[in-house]
């Protein structure tokens, strides 16, 4: 960084007018422990002793810079420098340090020789002298440097859909829903009252997912159930990919270099490829939906891996996605991005998929320690989003051996009322 004239001239003047007082200090061979304080105020209330150190650090800077500054400049810049406030601070702070050193831990009158004298200063001052610029007049203003936004969540070198898309969308400050008390008071009228997660120390929990290459062979895909909603095959899918345990038998792969997520709903090996209720392609650069009305390997029509609770974000310290969940009873009807329902009910007040909810944000979290209290936090910010028909209040995050049942287990403190409704658009039929 180039630094303009003045502050350059401070920054000598740190390093040596040390040097330059010695002459002044050492006229008394006995420095006292309980006079630093007035030691500046005696140097710097002698105008011919302070003549002496601006014609000190003058010169020092002159040989400093030799050839790019005019040394006329240089003197008539450091006088100046001397008389400010400012400057006058700095030589005083100069003086109290150098004073100090020579007493050290000495309780006691301490004589110091004056090679010792140049040889504290140099040591403590000069050596830690940085770099020097020359000199450049600022053409402009400086400006702060502004940090770069933030990437969002990603994996395997992707950005898990663009900063603008809902999954990533922060709700913390979003409107309530009109009926949020009445959503949350037939949430808990529906099923279990507190929060649950869905996955933990064992690896049978939780819904796996598998990173693969952009030249992963493709092997065909069928369906049995919601061909017509599904996209056909064939798909990237390993032979061996992980499997979630139950009767959900997700599957979840992404591919990298197209950034493309591939999942599966029910799914089993069948010869060279794999059977499954249905099946979704998502590609993760595009906010785009599918068509209204299809449904995905979740209920909601939603992607199922953006919305895990993942350990490589909890071990960072933040999650900024919304957070997989589901309900045991939900509502006829879906809230973008959610583009499936999955339900004949009609109360207004049942969750319909897609719905966010949030943990209030005056909910106290400050008793939730390590992996608990990251998830909680991205609840306050992010929320959670209705994917599936299940258990109330479980959600869902990927198996991993890093995961502390200590830790998630405090989350199950935590009751469905803490949470509130936001309204993020209108519930859709079609």
């Amino acid at each position: 960084m180039r630094r303009t004239l003045a502050g350059l001239l401070f920054g000598l003047a740190y390093a040596c007018a040390s040097l330059a007082i010695a002459g002044f200090l050492l006229q008394r061979t006995a420095f006292d422990p309980d006079n630093s304080a007035d030691a500046a105020d005696v140097v710097l209330g002698d105008s011919q002793v302070k003549a002496e150190l601006v014609d000190f650090i003058a010169d020092s800077v002159i040989e400093q810079l030799a050839g790019v500054v005019d040394p006329a400049t240089v003197r008539s810049n450091v006088a100046a420098v001397a008389e400010l406030p400012e400057g006058q601070a700095l030589l005083a702070e100069i003086i109290h340090d150098a004073h100090a050193h020579m007493i050290g831990d000495q309780q006691g009158p301490v004589q110091i020789t004056r090679e010792q004298l140049v040889a504290i200063v140099r040591d403590e001052r000069v050596a830690a002298l940085p770099p020097l610029t020359p000199p450049v007049p600022p053409t402009s203003p400086p400006t702060s440097p502004v940090p770069p936004p933030s990437s969002g969540p990603s994996l395997g070198g992707c950005a898990m859909y663009p900063a603008d898309n809902a999954w990533n969308s922060n709700i913390r400050n979003a409107p309530l829903l009109a009926n949020s008390t009445q959503m949350i008071n037939y949430i808990q009228a529906h099923g279990s009252d507190n929060l649950h997660p869905d996955f933990g120390e064992n690896p049978s929990y939780g819904i796996p997912f598998v990173v693969v290459p952009q030249n992963q062979p493709l092997v065909p895909i069928s369906y049995d159930a919601y061909g017509d909603e599904s996209e056909p095959g064939p798909f990237p899918i390993p032979l061996d990919a992980p499997v979630e345990g139950g009767s959900d038998r997700h599957v979840l792969v992404l591919r990298q270099g197209t950034c493309t997520l591939f999942e599966l709903g029910v799914a089993r090996r069948n010869g060279s490829g794999w059977l499954a209720a249905g099946g979704a392609v998502f590609d993760l650069t595009s906010n785009a939906l599918r068509p209204l009305g299809w449904t995905s390997a979740d209920a909601a029509g939603l992607p199922i891996l953006p919305g895990l609770v993942r350990y490589d974000e909890v071990a960072a310290g933040h999650i900024d996605h919304a957070i997989r969940i589901t309900f045991g009873s939900t509502r006829r009807g879906f809230v973008l991005p959610a583009t499936h329902f999955a339900s004949s009910i009609t109360d207004v007040n049942a969750p319909a998929m897609g719905q966010r909810l949030r943990l209030k944000a005056g909910y106290d979290i400050s008793r939730l320690t390590g992996q608990a209290r990251v998830i909680a936090v991205a609840m306050q910010n992010y929320g959670v989003i209705v994917a599936d028909n299940g258990s109330n209040w479980f959600f869902q995050g990927a198996p991993d051996p890093g995961w502390v049942d200590d830790d998630l287990n405090q989350l199950k403190s935590i009751p469905g009322s803490a949470f509130e409704a936001v309204d993020t658009g209108p519930v859709r039929t079609s």
